[in-house]
């Protein structure tokens, strides 16, 4: 069962770490010999608990900052953490991914002008989320479970309607809507 720690050795560790923190170590029996050379404290029973402490707040000490305590180096290194700039900034970006309707609303309120590039992306569940409007990207067609037939998408109809793979049994369906949208669209 552990000791308690009264305020007398809590305060006498705590001035001996911040005026002798380059002597100290993690090492008790090396804390302990410090503590007797720079304080003059009465008993031997004592300069042993002041030596625990020591000992526990410069683990401490070694994994992170510790309230209480101002140590020039502990300072110094708070300063140059706050201080640090990147090299390369996160916030500024290539390309920013919109949805269509998101694009067109800033193209016609013009609220960035013409240095912030978008680029659309479409949501599709077969391929598991968000995907790249690419407009000369590939199409695959499926008449038969076997036989695939590549085909490139046609640029003004991809940026409407995007056939990802379909069976023969949805094919003519697929081609009556394809024909609809062509005719009221274009």
């Amino acid at each position: 069962m552990g000791r308690v720690r009264t305020k007398t050795v809590k305060r006498a560790a705590r001035l001996i770490v911040e005026k002798y923190y380059t002597k100290l170590t993690i090492d008790f029996q090396v804390n302990k010999k410090i503590c007797s050379e720079v304080a003059s404290i009465p008993t031997k029973r004592l300069r042993n608990k002041i030596a625990g402490y020591v000992t526990h707040l410069m683990k401490r000490i070694e994994r992170g900052p510790v309230p209480g305590i101002s140590i020039k180096l502990q300072e110094e290194e708070k300063e140059r953490r706050d201080n640090w700039v990147p090299e390369k900034s996160y916030v500024e970006k290539d390309f920013v991914y919109v949805d269509k309707v998101t694009k067109k609303m800033i193209g016609e309120l013009k609220i960035f002008g013409d240095n912030t590039k978008f680029q659309v992306r479409t949501y599709n569940r077969r391929r598991g989320g968000y995907q790249k409007k690419d407009s000369q990207e590939k199409t695959t067609i499926t008449t038969n479970k076997t036989k695939k037939k590549t085909v490139k998408s046609i640029d003004y109809f991809s940026s409407l309607f995007k056939i990802v793979s379909f069976n023969f049994d949805k094919q003519y369906r697929n081609i009556k809507i394809m024909n609809n949208l062509k005719q009221n669209y274009f």
